[in-house]
């Protein structure tokens, strides 16, 4: 049984933690505790994770052991992780061309196993509301959809999913 959890500890400190174990009965399990991204890490890329806001939506993990979630680097930017390093943060530029607007972490981030993050955010310069992958715009408010229906507004908290096809 794999569970990942956000825990905050009583230093105040916020931690991924991968619970691997069995369920032994109804009412207790065992458990072995890895942490895969805590307060003041510094991750593979360099990053310094200075906080993990205890309250920007769910975390994801993938098979491969890669956790997507938001936090910041000590300068209350908003990014996107993993916890191999930064995956986007507001200003960047993605590989379709679109500019990172603003991050919304409400709706927390997801990945899926080819290591693409899903998030939720606004366009600049524009700020139109919409869902990204690392590589993209997936839809914004306003888009058109293959049956003709408009999409009429994007709800950040309802969470964000991907699946291995993108």
């Amino acid at each position: 049984m794999l569970q990942l959890s956000k825990i905050r500890c009583t230093a105040g400190l916020t931690v991924f933690a991968l619970l691997m174990g069995m369920q032994t009965s109804v009412f207790a399990a065992s458990y072995t505790l890895h942490i895969l991204a805590a307060e003041g890490d510094t991750l593979p890329d360099g990053t310094t994770i200075y906080a993990i806001p205890s309250s920007h939506g769910e975390i994801k993990i993938n098979n491969a052991g890669l956790d997507a979630f938001h936090g910041a680097p000590g300068n209350n930017e908003e990014i996107v992780f993993t916890n191999e390093g930064k995956v986007v943060t507001v200003g960047d530029i993605l590989p379709d061309g679109s500019t990172i607007g603003r991050i919304n972490a409400d709706g927390g981030a997801s990945i899926n196993d080819a290591g693409v993050v899903a998030f939720h955010g606004r366009t600049a310069p524009d700020f139109i509301d919409t869902v990204f992958t690392s590589e993209g715009i997936v839809a914004s408010d306003g888009d058109t959809l293959p049956d003709g229906s408009i999409i009429d507004g994007i709800d950040f908290t309802g969470g964000v999913a991907i699946n291995d096809a993108g």
